[in-house]
């Protein structure tokens, strides 16, 4: 019994670092997200809040689909 007892511990815990660690890569594509449309000279904020929407990895194929944009100010827009 106590073996059975450790072994569910320990899967729980597993499953418990699985979870951070796939979380952690989850919430690094948003902010790889907002880099690159900050490099394309896209709003960084509507993109991270598109990807919210969808997902991280289908906002990143769009930026990636729309090109760079060619303004020479810094304003942003929306």
């Amino acid at each position: 019994m106590g073996k059975n007892a450790s072994s569910d511990g320990f899967r729980g815990s597993s499953l418990m670092l699985l979870f951070f660690f796939f979380s952690g890569i989850w919430t690094g594509l948003y902010g790889l997200v907002a880099l690159v449309a900050h490099r394309r000279n896209h709003n960084p904020v509507s993109w991270y809040i598109l990807a919210m929407f969808f997902t991280p990895i289908v906002a990143l194929i769009l930026l990636l689909l729309t090109g760079k944009e060619n303004n020479n100010s810094e304003e942003y827009k929306f």
